[in-house]
């Protein structure tokens, strides 16, 4: 089985970079794409995960 990971940048080809990567790892599925911390906490709420990926700026915002 897979493990879960979503994917929070406010730069669009950060975004698009890092979903073309984990596509190649092939050891993670992709559940989501946010822009900043707040749509990455409401969907932290709404759906559990095994990994995030994010800018180190935006860390701050979340935890």
């Amino acid at each position: 089985m897979k493990m879960t990971c979503l994917v929070v940048d406010d730069e669009p080809l950060a975004v698009e970079l890092m979903q073309k990567h984990i596509q190649e790892l092939g050891t993670l599925t992709l559940v989501g794409t946010c822009r900043n911390a707040t749509e990455a906490m409401a969907f932290l709420h709404q759906q559990h995960l095994q990994h995030f990926l994010t800018h180190s700026s935006l860390c701050e915002r979340i935890f």
